[in-house]
């Protein structure tokens, strides 16, 4: 999904329970706002074939503050990459990917949980201060 040449970004909200968006092929999000979770709501970025990439572009954001957002695969090769920005603070993260790389920002506030279930990981773990106690982090599975 990318805006026109010289169009202002734009937003895509799924924060009521049970939003959703299904691909069958790789897709680039880029120049959005994407809006996931939701006061007591679970949304879904879902991959329909296996062996695709979803990538969160560079003048992209991915922001999610109360609830549940999945990022789920089907299968195969199956690839998160963010080279955007992703803010996360005060709900929960699945991300179901098989591969997750990471060149760009992942910002955790308080009281997040973020799941990262890749079997393979390009990317640092975010810094944790001594006062962050709230955030969680859940290592790759290896």
């Amino acid at each position: 999904m990318r805006s026109s040449p010289g169009a202002t970004s734009g937003t895509i909200d799924l924060s009521g329970d049970g939003s959703s968006i299904f691909y069958d092929d790789s897709e680039t999000l880029d120049q959005l706002t994407l809006i996931l979770g939701g006061a007591n709501a679970t949304s879904y970025l879902v991959e329909g074939a296996s062996d695709q990439t979803l990538a969160v572009g560079a003048t992209a954001l991915l922001t999610q503050t109360t609830g549940t957002a999945l990022l789920q695969a089907n299968g195969g090769a199956d690839t998160l990459v963010n080279d955007g920005r992703m803010v996360l603070a005060g709900g929960t993260l699945l991300e179901q990917f098989n591969i997750f790389d990471n060149a760009g920002t992942v910002t955790l506030g308080d009281n997040e949980y973020f799941s990262v279930q890749a079997m393979t990981t390009v990317f640092p773990i975010p810094a944790r201060s001594p006062s962050a106690r709230s955030r969680r982090w859940i290592s790759p599975r290896r």
